[in-house]
């Protein structure tokens, strides 16, 4: 990770938390990494990775039927 992006990532972890959009835990299982991307503008956004939880999630035989 870049240094110069660490202390805003930091930032915006502590203000997450304190929101409790996220919450600190202790055992690690079926986790989706974050990824902090670079938008066009310079600023960073935080993106999650749910490749890692797709591939453990049990799929459904049966498709939900669509509508027009």
């Amino acid at each position: 990770m870049n240094r110069n992006y660490v202390a805003t990532i930091k930032q915006d972890i502590d203000k997450l938390l304190v929101t409790r959009f996220i919450q600190p835990i202790k055992e690690v299982t079926r986790l989706s990494p974050m990824v902090v991307m670079l938008k066009k503008n310079g600023k960073l956004k935080f993106c999650m990775d749910f490749r890692k939880l797709n591939k453990v999630t049990k799929k459904d035989p049966y498709t939900l039927p669509f509508f027009l």
